[in-house]
């Protein structure tokens, strides 16, 4: 208010530098516009002008410093805060592809550790020899699956991760997981079983790494939190009117 009145007072926009009488005047003779003015002291101001009803002319000058200052400060933010993002994305993505290429060439040698043991198993041991083998294997196993775990959450993470369709056995698949279960139950007093739904199919299309993974997860978590009692793998059709062939198992424990 106080700049509004020197100016109609001195007729004299003190708008700073470079900005007369005459161009105050057709400025504020204009029909309608909105500009901005940067006074001497530093601040910024938003002058408005439009028509009258009886041809007169309305002039509406607001200080707009501080909401000039909050807007420069939102822009530095937001893009201070585009560009913080894209370096974690950078390295998360950087980080994805590392676990990714480690977990491969880690998992090569595994797998050949884990043949060689299951070669060395079907040699004549003696009964100490079988057992320190057998361990080997169990170690083995579930370092890999520890492995294939840090390879998909990496996949995941780069946006990589695709399940294959593929025919299997999932009886055969099942059967195996509870011996599985049985070597992860150790000296627990649980008892395991599979029990498949007669209309169940022995061979379907699906990932079955990726299942066998899952329901390994499941088993042994079941097996981990239950101290005595039974794990049961339960296998059925789903209830799906629009997909009737999918197959729904359930890890149940007491």
């Amino acid at each position: 208010a106080e700049d509004v009145m020197r100016i109609l007072r001195t007729r004299t926009p003190g708008l700073g530098p470079g900005v007369t009488w005459p161009e105050w005047t057709k400025l504020v003779e204009q029909r309608e516009t909105s500009v901005n003015y940067q006074l001497q002291d530093g601040r910024t101001l938003e002058i408005r002008t439009g028509s009258m009803p009886d041809e007169g002319r309305l002039v509406l000058i607001a200080d707009i410093t501080q909401r000039r200052a909050d807007e420069m400060a939102l822009h530095r933010a937001v893009a201070e805060t585009r560009a913080a993002q894209e370096v974690a994305e950078n390295a998360n993505r950087s980080k994805s592809e590392f676990l990714a290429m480690v977990s491969h060439e880690i998992r090569t040698p595994m797998n050949a550790v884990i043949g060689l043991s299951n070669l060395l198993l079907d040699t004549r041991l003696d009964q100490e020899q079988q057992r320190f083998t057998e361990g080997i294997v169990e170690s083995a196993n579930r370092l890999l699956g520890l492995i294939n775990g840090i390879l998909d959450f990496s996949r995941l993470e780069a946006g990589r991760l695709a399940l294959e369709a593929a025919p299997f056995d999932l009886h055969s698949m099942l059967e195996g997981l509870k011996e599985t279960g049985k070597v992860l139950a150790g000296t627990k007093d649980i008892q395991l079983s599979v029990a498949i739904a007669p209309d169940v199919p022995a061979h379907v299309i699906g990932d079955a790494s990726r299942l066998h993974q899952i329901v390994t997860n499941l088993v042994g978590n079941a097996v981990k939190f239950t101290a005595k009692g039974s794990v049961r793998i339960e296998v059925s059709r789903a209830i799906d009117a629009f997909h009737p062939n999918r197959v729904k198992i359930d890890v149940i424990d007491t």
